[in-house]
């Protein structure tokens, strides 16, 4: 790659991470066949039987892999439903969810699904499959991101927004 095209994608990731907290990149590498797979295995795992996921199920941050549901889904003091299924390879050091202030929903009965959160990392990479769902909130209005099959989606953490003074 020339130096201006380097240029020109720095540019183009530093817009969209200030302008919208994320940005997709295509062009990876990574065979449409792994990307594929990958999504057939989280289905796969996600669709098993309640006590075959038990096994993997813990809090215990220590460990490498992680499957946690948010059990306080019904509960009163959270003012939406949350419920997340996840796997995740956590860092060695992870902070606490407590370093990280969160705001609460303001209109509570108006979300469906997960509620408004900023994630707690540097950035999240992920894979959206063909059903999308996700949305921004940019300039107070939530726009909708539809799936790119072969995109990953980079989603700017508060971590790195902290790290460069909340530029993004």
């Amino acid at each position: 790659m020339d130096s201006f095209m380097h240029k020109y994608i720095v540019d183009k990731v530093r817009d969209a991470s200030e302008t919208w907290g994320f940005f997709q990149v295509v062009n990876h590498g990574i065979p449409i066949s792994i990307l594929d797979e990958m999504l057939r295995g989280a289905r796969k795992y996600f669709e098993q039987d309640i006590e075959i996921k038990k096994e993997y199920y813990t809090r215990d941050i220590m460990k490498k892999v992680v499957h946690a549901s948010n059990f306080h889904l019904y509960s009163p003091s959270v003012p939406a439903a949350n419920w997340r299924d996840y796997f995740f390879k956590m860092a060695p050091n992870p902070p606490s969810p407590k370093e990280f202030p969160r705001p609460s929903c303001p209109q509570p009965e108006l979300t469906v699904g997960t509620n408004k959160h900023s994630d707690n990392d540097f950035f999240t990479v992920f894979l959206q499959d063909h059903i999308g769902g996700l949305q921004m909130l940019h300039q107070n209005l939530w726009v909708d991101v539809p799936p790119t099959r072969v995109a990953l989606v980079v989603n700017i953490g508060y971590l790195l927004q902290a790290s460069f003074l909340f530029i993004f």
